[in-house]
């Protein structure tokens, strides 16, 4: 049977756990809140430089004039955005299945990002060549994020696989579409007077390449919304589980101190010695 110090120091212990958890969950709360706002201000600015890049292309439209753009690669790219380490398992594995399920029978290149997603393919598998890109953690710093965008903007289109954030208990994995070429066919019908510096085809290159690279972005930061939520759900699930062990714990050490007394007491009647628990 326990003693008393044992017990106690169980309880030290799992206090300690509950505490460590509410912080952890607590730090998960405010970084959310910190991305979504960072969320939010992408997609702000995206939609702005989105009504630019009509405006610039119904300028180039009404000029009657072809538009020597830079040619990109007649193919698909597919990028798979998962995890470095198992802290995110549940996403991870439900993101990759849909990507396997998705990508196993159509002609495109893939980019696997993280090194978790990577070894799920390989479990599974996956009969296709991939490129394994991983980033130092798992949030990219703009320049990591920059060279991804390098290797994958060339090509004609781009789909991204990643888990979506919906809810704080719900993150579920979801496909999107970066490329460019749905806005093309917007047509701006306001009328207008433009001079454009520097040349229509170099101002719409760079449209386009910030756009993709804005969109991107939106998703790196969804991603890291999703993490998030699904940290702080965990964390808040391990502090209600340390709170549950620590009321049995306390339980257990107030039945044991009542046995304690109730022993001394038959000790101090029948004079007879009993062994301290």
């Amino acid at each position: 049977m326990a003693n008393l110090r044992d017990i106690k120091q169980q309880i030290d212990s799992t206090e300690t756990i509950r505490m460590l958890t509410q912080a952890l969950g607590d730090i998960a709360t405010a970084k959310l809140k910190e991305t979504r706002g960072s969320m939010q201000h992408t997609v702000d600015y995206f939609q702005q430089v989105s009504v630019l890049y009509r405006t610039v292309k119904s300028i180039a439209m009404r000029g009657r004039k072809p538009i020597a753009q830079k040619k990109k690669i007649q193919s698909t790219m597919v990028i798979l955005l998962t995890s470095n380490s198992r802290l995110y398992g549940g996403l991870d594995n439900g993101v990759t299945k849909f990507f396997y399920d998705n990508t196993l029978k159509i002609d495109c290149d893939r980019i696997v990002v993280g090194t978790f997603g990577a070894e799920i393919l390989r479990a599974l598998t996956y009969p296709h060549p991939f490129e394994n890109n991983n980033f130092k953690k798992d949030d990219p710093t703009f320049d990591e994020l920059q060279a991804l965008a390098a290797k994958v903007f060339s090509h004609e289109r781009i789909l991204v696989f990643y888990s979506k954030f919906r809810t704080l208990l719900n993150q579920e994995p979801f496909i999107s579409d970066i490329s460019t070429s749905y806005l093309e066919d917007t047509k701006t019908t306001s009328p207008f007077h433009y001079i454009t510096e520097p040349e229509v085809e170099k101002i719409l290159a760079f449209f386009d390449n910030q756009i993709s690279f804005l969109l991107f972005q939106a998703i790196f930061l969804e991603v890291n919304l999703s993490r998030l939520a699904a940290r702080m759900t965990s964390m808040n699930q391990a502090e209600i589980n340390a709170g549950k062990e620590l009321k049995k714990e306390q339980k257990t050490l107030l039945k044991l101190k009542k046995q304690l007394t109730n022993l001394r007491i038959l000790e101090t009647y029948s004079g007879r010695k009993i062994e301290s628990i």
